[in-house]
């Protein structure tokens, strides 16, 4: 059993502490091993001083914690494309793919039309889905169907069958969100039924908000198949 968190945002893109700060806090509060996930994209520029920043806290932390550098990247078509320079991020140990804007055949859906417009933006969503599944650079799929619950638009559990059926083979992680509570229970079972691997992430954004979000679970708190 692990106490891990695989999603927590540094000063590197919208986050309030450094990743030390972050790496000090968790070895206080008893985690084996976290991930410091930023934001990027395709032109995001500091990149190499992310990744050196974060292999210095690995060896200066060895032993105490496992620390991962992550980067988190948007969906951006129905080909399942990630907003990142590809060969830039290959130097980071997990890639997440987040879907904060839902494609369309051309740039994304407008926040307001997700509500107005649910059988559009489900059929989107699910197209992109299935394409980012099929990506060789993605290894875990961020907050999935947060961007629809968001707007009030519930995934229909015959969705939820096909993309856990297509997840399973394809070998890509699910994330449990704490923030935000996705994928629901449902979702989560059928998830772990064909054989995916779901890890808790807590879409942290500074140490307070980190404390508080792990504030119910135990120090045991396990990561892996839930």
């Amino acid at each position: 059993m692990t106490r891990t968190d695989i999603h927590i945002h540094s000063s590197f893109s919208d986050g309030l502490a450094t990743p030390r700060q972050i790496v000090e806090f968790a070895v206080s509060r008893q985690f084996d091993r976290i991930c410091i996930t930023d934001h990027v994209r395709i032109d995001t520029a500091w990149l190499d001083e992310f990744f050196e920043e974060i292999e210095a806290l690995k060896e200066e932390f060895a032993g105490s914690i496992e620390v991962l550098a992550g980067v988190e990247a948007k969906v951006l078509d129905f080909s399942g494309r990630i907003d990142a320079d590809l060969g830039r991020v290959s130097r980071a140990d997990l890639v997440f793919a987040a879907f904060h804007r839902i494609p369309r055949a051309k740039g994304f859906m407008a926040r307001r039309d997700i509500g107005r417009n649910k059988a559009e933006a489900l059929e989107n969503w699910f197209t992109s889905m299935k394409a980012v599944l099929s990506n060789p650079a993605v290894d875990i799929i961020a907050h999935p169907g947060n961007i629809l619950k968001m707007s009030g638009v519930r995934i229909p559990t015959y969705l939820k069958e096909e993309i856990a059926s297509l997840a399973g083979p394809s070998g890509k992680v699910f994330e449990h969100n704490l923030k935000y509570g996705v994928p629901d229970g449902g979702f989560l079972s059928l998830l772990v039924s064909e054989g995916v691997q779901i890890l808790l992430g807590s879409d942290a954004h500074s140490i307070a908000e980190l404390d508080e979000l792990w504030s119910d679970w135990p120090a045991n708190a396990s990561s892996g198949h839930m």
